[in-house]
Order: structure tokens, then C-alpha cells, then sequence
């Protein structure tokens, strides 16, 4: 859900009003926050799924170290959202 977040309702603008460049680099942010969750997910999947790797992943917190990527790469999607980082030129 929080990848969906920022692919779809994050980079969502005004059809009516053209983007502003600071619009446009939020939204290459919020993709490719998105696109790390995704493959962190995709990760602990495939390492789950894979034979043998039980020991290597339980010894090294290999999942946890996935999702604290992901739920970081959504923090800084958020922060971005809030306009603390990259925020519009007020007039």
C-alpha cells in the first residue's frame, strides 16, 4: 500500500494547471521511493523462496534490513509530500 502511495496518489497533479519543476522532481522522488519499496518487497520474496538461504538470512536480519529500506524510502517520500524537502517557491 505505501508503494502504491507514492507511484499513484503522490505524483497525482491539477490537469489543469501545468507542473511546476519542483512538481516534477517530487514526482521522479516519489517514483523511485516507490520503485525501492517494491524491489525491497520483491527481495524478501525471493529470498524466502529460495532454497538454502534460511540460515544466511536469519543470521544476517537480511528481511529486516529490506524493510527498513522500504518503510526509510516511504519516510522520504512523505517528507517530500509535506513539502519539507523540495517544497514549492512561495511568491
Amino acid at each position: 500500500m505505501l508503494s502504491y502511495f507514492a507511484l499513484r496518489l503522490f505524483t497525482r497533479t491539477n490537469p489543469k494547471l501545468a507542473p511546476t519543476p519542483q512538481k516534477l522532481a517530487r514526482n521522479r522522488i516519489y517514483r523511485t521511493c516507490g520503485y525501492v519499496m517494491l524491489v525491497c518487497i520483491l527481495m524478501i520474496a525471493v529470498l524466502k523462496l529460495t532454497p538454502g538461504t534460511d540460515t544466511w538470512v536469519r543470521n544476517y536480519k537480511v528481511v529486516f534490513w529490506f524493510e527498513a529500506a522500504a518503510v526509510a524510502a516511504f519516510g522520504v517520500s512523505w517528507l517530500v509530500k509535506g513539502e519539507a524537502i523540495l517544497g514549492d517557491k512561495s511568491e
